[in-house]
């Protein structure tokens, strides 16, 4: 019995013994064998994080500085917006038009709420009636001029007043103190003037049919209109080509009219930068201008490159935009050129939608469109103002 136990106890000792001796073996291989399967994980997700990496950054390169389409590919784009019209040749649709009027260098477009219509003025002169039609026209010639925000087309020979039905020229009937050589005394001009004045139901002051001197001043008396010149001692008149003629004591009589106004640019639709980016002051100041409808733009081809100064880095793209303008519930899609400034600054596309002020939304449903290309937008051949009217 003894000896039984003695054999059990030996061979239980030996088993433990190998026990002992291969735990450790086989550990050490495992976590060799995990540590292997981990760095071969290891450079396998690196090698993919890298080659991802790299793609992006080419990808961002493509779409940064070449003329590639990486965002919005062509192939992609629906056949409905790569085959829309140009601006120009953009009709509209079945509830509203979009009519070509005129093609000046900036547009200036202005509303008579007591006549309820529209002057269009560039290398025409063009009335409009709240529909948006067109009523009289004339060219722009050197020497015809609106003082601003007023009704009347000033010439050397008569006056167009736009708010008759048939606007037509009407003559001037008498010119005061035009003499280069005999000119009024300051006292007896202020006389005379003055006189006149009073008489008078509309006075417009000129601005550019004058010799810089002596200016001088269209009234209307008794229906028929007269020129006046001033005194050459005369210092009390101040001239200021956006807003007019001022001469002190007396100033012009007329019913005004009202800028129109980009709501999205906050721009006024003024034949002025000024008017349009920096002046403040304005009666239309305090008006608030509705938007007719949305313009979103819904694609760009890149098909040039504008570099940042001195460098070949492109600090923009030119190419045709593709938009939507859309009034309640019908679209049209047109495209005209563009510029999309790279590192997030947004598109440039010189398209300007005008429209009348609040106090008016109800008089007329017409609004202006101008594509006005600008130096570094080249053109498809849209450049101009346009009215979109109801149908």
């Amino acid at each position: 019995m003894v000896q039984i136990i003695g054999v059990l106890s030996g061979l239980m000792r030996r088993e433990s013994s190998g026990r002992d001796q291969s735990y450790p073996e086989s550990w050490q291989t495992r976590k060799q064998a995990f540590t292997f399967s981990a760095m071969t994980l290891s450079k396998r997700m690196y090698r993919v994080l890298t080659l991802g990496l790299s793609m992006l950054l080419l990808l961002a390169f493509l779409e940064k500085c070449t003329v590639l389409d990486v965002t919005y590919p062509e192939m992609l784009r629906p056949s409905k917006l790569t085959n829309a019209p140009i601006l120009k040749n953009a009709s509209g649709t079945e509830t509203f038009e979009i009519v070509w009027i005129d093609d000046p260098y900036l547009a200036n477009v202005t509303y008579q709420p007591n006549g309820k219509f529209f002057i269009a003025t560039g290398t025409k002169i063009t009335k409009l009636d709240q529909t948006g039609r067109k009523v009289f026209s004339v060219e722009r010639e050197g020497d015809y001029q609106i003082p601003p925000f007023s009704q009347y087309i000033l010439t050397p020979n008569g006056v167009y007043d736009l708010s008759r039905e048939n606007p037509f020229l009407e003559p001037i009937v008498q010119v005061v103190n035009s003499d280069k050589d005999r000119v009024l005394s300051q006292k007896s001009w202020e006389q005379i003037f003055g006189q006149a004045y009073a008489d008078a139901d509309v006075v417009l002051h000129a601005n550019s049919t004058h010799d810089f001197i002596r200016q001088a001043s269209f009234m209307r008396i008794d229906g028929e209109w007269v020129i006046l010149h001033t005194a050459y001692e005369n210092a009390k008149i101040a001239t200021d080509w956006e807003l007019g003629v001022t001469i002190e004591g007396f100033p012009e009589k007329h019913a005004r009219t009202v800028l129109l106004k980009d709501p999205d640019t906050k721009q006024y639709a003024a034949d002025s930068f000024r008017l349009r980016d920096e002046y403040s002051g304005l009666p239309e100041d305090a008006f608030q201008y509705p938007a007719k409808g949305k313009l979103k733009i819904l694609g760009f081809d890149k098909q040039g490159i504008e570099p940042v100064v001195y460098t070949p880095i492109p600090a923009a793209f030119r190419g045709p935009a593709y938009y939507s303008l859309s009034i309640g519930q019908d679209t049209v899609l047109f495209r005209e050129m563009a510029v999309h400034h790279n590192f997030g600054l947004g598109f440039a596309s010189n398209l300007s939608w005008f429209t009348v002020p609040e106090p008016y939304v109800s008089d007329v449903n017409v609004s202006f469109l101008e594509f006005r290309p600008g130096n570094n937008i080249d053109t498809m051949g849209s450049d101009g103002l346009y009215v979109i009217r109801p149908r």
